[in-house]
């Protein structure tokens, strides 16, 4: 059996990206739910640093849903076990990882079928399976 890939990222260009997300941002219909959405060098600075406590302040604050600008965009934060169980089970199919945030780890971890062996690579101990279901 044939392994297929995913579809190709949309860009990969940094400089591109940026600019893409600004452009989205300004083109969204609907408001950010509330937040912090001002630009803040010291905002993205912690958040880098630490950023559990600033998540967790956000989420007393404004609830498990809030927007907190980050380097250049605004970026949706969805806390708690009600939240998680939307994301991952109840609405996933609203998700799309690959179009958002996450698709900056894909140089990291990798992409569809083939991201288990690269785990492989990088994690010794982390099993990869290749097309028979065995683990090498």
């Amino acid at each position: 059996m044939a392994l297929v890939g995913p579809p190709p990222l949309l860009d990969s260009n940094p400089f591109r990206v940026l600019l893409s997300d600004l452009r989205d941002e300004r083109a969204a219909t609907v408001p950010y739910p509330p937040g912090e959405t001002r630009f803040s060098l010291a905002r993205t600075r912690r958040f880098a640093a630490e950023p559990l406590p600033m998540l967790l302040e956000a989420y007393a604050r404004y609830g498990p849903v809030f927007t907190l600008r980050i380097f250049h965009g605004n970026v949706v934060f969805m806390l708690g076990p009600a939240a998680n169980h939307y994301i991952t089970v109840s609405h996933a199919s609203n998700f799309q990882w690959r179009e958002g945030h996450f698709r900056d780890l894909i140089g990291l971890m990798g992409d569809g079928p083939l991201a288990t062996r690269h785990a492989a690579r990088v994690s010794p101990g982390a099993p990869a399976r290749h097309g028979r279901g065995d683990a090498r």
